[in-house]
């Protein structure tokens, strides 16, 4: 018998805090099996979302043999339209109901997303397919006014991708080098895919989908996420130990213990004050996208004094009387009180970085006052500028970040304030609920006011 387990073990005792430890017991190849080891394990709250995770995962596989062993109760294709598509930083919308297509096939076992995409000139077939065993769990979220819908789709494991032969017209061939037209090799990096339905769609080929196969009407039922690593893992470089670990009453408990123990705390007195402030790639909430150009375009911003959080974007503005376009600040504020929960995820390749935020009641928005020779003005505006109304309905923001930014950011922001080190630490999301309870477009009613102006929130900001 080696002495890898025993040692591994050992050096994630060592990583813990305050590390609750119980005798568990690990069972081995029966060729070397003397007997089950009793080894001391540390129960991180790391570690009980893996076996939770684990759990999830087993009964989603005994789930998937129960339906393929049954034969299914609709054989025909489904076949919807996708108005938006994105995974990752690939984002792409439909100009018509042609052009993206989600399509399920109760035969084969295999869903599919179906896209037209012009490739050099030319309008191609494009397919990204997934095994009904590699999804791990799924969200269906319906907007309460227009009916609108958003599915979020999360994957064991990376698709494969299928693109138009040239040669012969209709015929499709598998190939990895589609996934180059996805920005950045998304759909082979990113474990999560969200699609966006217009009003009605989805609420009908939900209903036909869970009640076609009993695969779907359970895996809805699963938590979402599973995991939460939004990127594939590496299995190659993190082999498995291949060990059987029995779940006893005690880690149950544990695990409900360590949720009943997350909590946010805001009364703390903020240990640094100076501004935080670093530039956004890109902005996702709900339909509105905003990519930066350059580093000037879209900002983070976090104030310790005044306790506030801040996106700023730099774009063209064209003034309708003159018709003449200038560049103007326009900002999405909101209290730190309002932020429910966080996540940041980081790329272990190239070191990009996406932050999750999830908001308590809809965000205030601001425009920059141009004043010659003085310190930026805002004026609070009642007009939501982002596509839709989005920031006014989406309690989710959506943030990714060049390689390093967020890394160092993150450590300055829970360093700063406790506030944050205990706000990371709460389960993403805290709601299912994509959307606010009660939209109202613009500022929230709660907000309103008659519009005033505003200096510099604080005298240090860069």
């Amino acid at each position: 018998m080696t002495k890898r387990p025993q040692e591994e073990l050992e050096a994630s005792n060592n990583g813990g805090s305050s590390p609750n430890k119980i005798v568990g017991s690990l069972d081995v190849d029966e060729e070397v099996k003397s007997g089950p080891l009793k080894l001391a394990l540390t129960i991180t709250p790391e570690f009980l979302k893996q076996i939770e995770t684990l759990q999830q995962q087993h009964q989603q596989q005994r789930l998937l043999h129960d339906s393929i062993s049954t034969p299914p109760g609709k054989t025909k294709p489904m076949s919807f339209p996708i108005s938006k598509i994105t995974i990752g930083e690939w984002t792409r919308e439909a100009v018509n109901q042609q052009h993206f297509k989600a399509e399920i096939y109760f035969t084969w076992k295999t869903i599919v997303w179906e896209c037209l995409l012009l490739d050099e000139a030319t309008t191609r077939l494009n397919r990204i397919a997934m095994p009904w065993d590699g999804v791990l769990s799924l969200q269906p979220v319906y907007h309460p006014d227009d009916k609108t819908g958003i599915l979020k789709v999360e994957l064991s494991k990376p698709p494969t991708l299928w693109v138009e032969t040239r040669q012969e017209a209709g015929s499709l061939q598998h190939s990895g080098y589609l996934d180059q037209i996805k920005l950045n090799h998304s759909a082979s990096r990113n474990r999560i895919h969200t699609l966006h339905f217009a009003a009605g769609v989805l609420q009908e080929n939900m209903m036909k989908l869970v009640s076609s196969d009993r695969f779907w009407s359970e895996l809805i039922k699963f938590n979402f996420p599973t995991l939460e690593d939004l990127y594939f893992d590496d299995i190659a470089k993190n082999p498995p130990l291949n060990l059987a670990l029995t779940i006893a009453p005690e880690v149950h408990k544990q695990i409900e213990s360590l949720q009943q123990q997350r909590h946010v705390s805001i009364s703390t007195p903020p240990g640094k004050t100076k501004p935080i402030s670093f530039p956004i790639s890109k902005i996702t909430i709900g339909e509105w996208t905003c990519d930066a150009v350059n580093e000037q375009d879209l900002k983070a911003k976090v104030y310790f004094k005044s306790r506030k959080i801040m996106w700023e974007c730099l774009e063209d503005v064209t003034t309708t009387e003159t018709e003449t376009t200038r560049r103007k600040s326009r900002k999405i504020e909101m209290q730190w009180g309002d932020v429910l929960s966080l996540k940041p995820w980081y790329h272990q390749y190239d070191r990009t970085g996406t932050l999750s935020v999830e908001l308590r009641k809809p965000p205030t928005f601001y425009i920059e006052i141009p004043q010659a020779g003085k310190p930026t003005q805002w004026e609070q505006s009642d007009q939501d500028f982002t596509l839709n109304h989005s920031a006014s309905r989406n309690r989710r923001h959506t943030l990714h970040f060049a390689p390093g930014v967020l890394q160092e950011n993150m450590k300055n922001l829970v360093s700063g304030d406790r506030f944050w080190s205990e706000l990371v630490n709460v389960q993403f999301p805290t709601l299912e609920d994509l959307y606010f309870d009660d939209t109202s477009y613009g500022n929230s009613m709660n907000n309103k006011m008659a519009p005033q102006f505003h200096g510099n929130h604080e005298s240090s900001n860069n």
